[in-house]
């Protein structure tokens, strides 16, 4: 956003925007683009796939178990595998540690999702 807006400048409570239509901002948000899904969705995916591969059983807990996880893997596809087959291995342990303490079901979800 910093390259399509060229000017700004403070009056008081104001802010006067003078926006600039040059071609190479379109060029600029494209980049943005790749930036965003080379280093956070990708990443990201692979972390869910690895995550649901490895322990299909488990639904929707190892899937938010695995975004969460995937956030320490900025940029890394082999991050992302790692951390999704972590997440799969610790989901069973996490809740095994749940069921022996006498946690309730619900806080076993937020807990382990958490994990």
């Amino acid at each position: 956003l910093e390259s399509i807006y060229q000017d700004t400048v403070k009056n008081n409570d104001s802010i006067h925007l003078t926006i600039d239509d040059d071609e190479s901002d379109c060029y600029n948000s494209v980049g943005h683009l790749m930036w965003q899904l080379r280093y956070q969705a990708l990443p990201t995916v692979c972390c869910v796939v690895a995550a649901t591969s490895y322990a299909p059983g488990h639904g929707s807990t190892v899937i938010m178990s695995a975004v969460v996880a995937s956030s320490v893997c900025s940029g890394s596809v082999l991050g992302g595998l790692a951390a999704g087959w972590v997440v799969s291995y610790l989901v069973d342990r996490a809740l095994f540690a749940c069921i022996r303490f006498g946690v309730p079901a619900t806080m076993t979800n937020i807990l382990v999702a958490g994990c």
